[in-house]
C-alpha cells in the first residue's frame, strides 16, 4: 500500500465561495486600512513630524497591547476551525462563549494598564495624559474587535468580518470628521469608536451570540495553553516590525520617528494583502488539520497560500515605489526625508507576505518552538543592524535598510523551516 500523503481538499461550498469570500474581505479590509491611511496621512500633515513621531511610538504599544488576551483568542482561532473540521458543533460554539469572557477580561486588564501608565515619566516625556488614556480606548475596544473578526473568520464568516471591517472604517472617518480633524486624542477616538461599533455589528451577525457567564476556568486555561505560543509569535513579530521605531526614539528622537512615517504607513499598505490572504489560509488549514489530522497533507496549501502571498504583496509594493515620492512632494514636503526609508522598507514586505503561508502551516502544525525560535533570531538580527546603521550614521534609510534585510532572512529561514518540516 502506498505512504502517499493525499492532498487536502477544500469543501465544495468553501472551493465555490472561496474566491468571492477573499475579494469580500480584501475589499473590506482594504477599506478599513485606507481609512485608518487617511487618518493617518490628515494628522500627519496637520500636525507635522515631531508631533506625530509619538503617534507613531503610541500605536506600537497599542499593537502590543492587542496581545493582552494571553492567547485565549489565539486558542479560540485555532480550535474552533478544528472543531468544526471534526463535525463537533457544540464544542466551538463553547469555545466561543470561553473566549469572549477571555477577551472583555483582557480589554479591561488592558485599560487598568494604560490608566497606571499615566504615572511612568518616559511615556509622559513625549504623550500627555489625556494622549494615553485616549490610547488606552482604543487598545480596549481593539480587543472585543478583534474578538468578534476571530471568531468569524474561524468559522469562515469571512463576508460577516468584512462588513464588521467595513462598518468601522466608516465610523472612523466620520468620528474624526467631526472632531474637525484636530490633534492626537481625536484621532485616537475615531479609532475606538470604529473597533466599537464593527464589534456591534459582528455580535449582531452572529445568531449564536456568546455570551459572558460562559466563562469556565478549565477551557480558559486549556485556550491558553494552546494560544500562548501562538500568541508569542505574534508578539515577537509585532516586536519585529516595530524594532525600528524604538531604535530611531533611542538615537535619533521623536522627530525622526515622525519622519518615519512614511516607512510605516508603506509597510503597512504593502502587507495589506498578504495579512487578508494570511487571515483566510489560517482557519482553511485548521480545517483540513481536523479532517486530515496529517500535517503532510497541507503542503498544497502552503505553496498556493504562498504564492498568493507574494503577488499580493508585490502589486503595491511595486505601485508605491512608484507613487509614493511625487505624493511626498505634492502632499507632505515636511516628511520628504523619509521617502528613502520607505523605498528600502519594501523589499522586506514583499519576503514576509510571501512568507505568511508558511508561517501559518508552522502555527497549525504544532511546530511552534521552531517558528520561535526563527522570530526570536530575527528580532535580535533587526535591533542588532538597525542599532548598527544608527551608530555608523546611516540616518532613516540606514535603519530601514538593515530592517529590510532582516525581515528578508527572517522570510527565508521560516520558508527553509517548513519545507523540512513538511518533508
Amino acid at each position: 500500500m502506498s505512504s502517499r500523503v493525499l492532498p487536502v481538499e477544500l469543501p465544495a461550498d468553501r472551493a465555490r465561495g472561496g474566491r468571492g469570500d477573499y475579494a469580500a474581505l480584501l475589499g473590506a479590509t482594504g477599506l478599513f486600512h485606507a481609512a485608518r491611511l487617511g487618518l493617518t496621512l490628515w494628522a500627519a500633515a496637520r500636525l507635522g513630524p515631531e508631533r506625530f513621531g509619538a503617534w507613531n511610538l503610541l500605536a506600537a504599544l497599542i499593537g502590543y497591547a492587542s496581545h493582552a488576551h494571553l492567547g485565549v483568542l489565539t486558542g479560540m482561532a485555532r480550535d474552533v476551525p478544528i472543531a468544526l473540521g471534526g463535525g463537533n458543533t457544540r464544542e466551538a460554539a463553547h469555545l466561543e462563549s470561553v473566549g469572549l469572557a477571555g477577551a472583555v477580561l483582557a480589554a479591561l486588564g488592558s485599560l487598568t494598564l494604560w490608566v497606571a501608565s499615566l504615572a511612568v515619566p518616559a511615556l509622559r516625556a513625549w504623550a500627555d495624559p489625556a494622549l494615553l488614556l485616549a490610547a488606552g480606548a482604543v487598545a480596549s475596544s481593539n480587543l472585543i474587535f478583534l474578538y468578534t473578526t476571530m471568531r468569524a473568520r474561524a468559522k469562515l464568516q469571512f463576508r460577516s468580518q468584512a462588513l464588521q471591517t467595513g462598518a468601522a472604517a466608516i465610523v472612523m472617518v466620520s468620528t474624526y470628521a467631526a472632531f474637525g480633524g484636530e490633534g492626537l486624542v481625536g484621532l485616537a477616538v475615531a479609532l475606538a469608536a470604529g473597533h466599537a461599533l464593527g464589534a456591534a455589528v459582528g455580535f449582531a451577525l452572529d445568531p449564536a451570540r456568546p455570551r459572558l457567564a460562559a466563562l469556565e476556568a478549565a477551557t480558559l486555561r486549556r485556550l491558553v495553553g494552546v494560544g500562548l505560543p501562538l500568541l508569542s509569535a505574534g508578539i515577537l513579530f509585532s516586536l519585529l516590525t516595530t524594532a525600528d521605531r524604538w531604535v530611531l526614539q533611542a538615537w535619533l528622537g521623536t522627530e525622526a520617528v515622525g519622519l518615519y512615517t512614511l516607512a510605516i504607513l508603506a509597510f503597512g499598505a504593502a502587507i495589506l494583502g498578504p495579512t487578508v490572504a494570511s487571515q483566510i489560509s489560517y482557519p482553511e488549514m485548521a480545517h483540513a488539520l481536523g479532517r486530515s489530522g496529517d500535517p503532510r497533507a497541507l503542503g498544497p496549501l502552503v505553496r498556493s497560500h504562498s504564492a498568493r502571498g507574494l503577488a499580493a504583496g508585490a502589486a503595491p509594493a511595486l505601485l508605491l515605489a512608484l507613487a509614493l515620492p511625487i505624493f511626498v512632494r505634492a502632499w507632505l514636503p515636511d516628511y520628504g526625508p523619509g521617502v528613502a526609508a520607505a523605498l528600502w522598507v519594501l523589499p522586506g514586505v514583499v519576503a514576509v507576505g510571501a512568507a505568511m503561508g508558511c508561517a501559518n502551516f508552522l502555527n497549525t502544525a504544532g511546530h511552534h518552538r521552531s517558528y520561535l525560535a526563527v522570530q526570536g533570531l530575527g528580532l535580535v538580527t533587526n535591533v542588532v543592524a538597525s542599532s548598527t546603521a544608527a551608530w555608523a550614521g546611516w540616518g532613516l534609510a540606514g535603519v530601514a535598510a538593515a530592517t529590510s534585510l532582516s525581515l528578508c532572512l527572517y522570510a527565508g529561514a521560516l520558508a527553509a523551516l517548513a519545507r523540512r518540516k513538511l518533508g
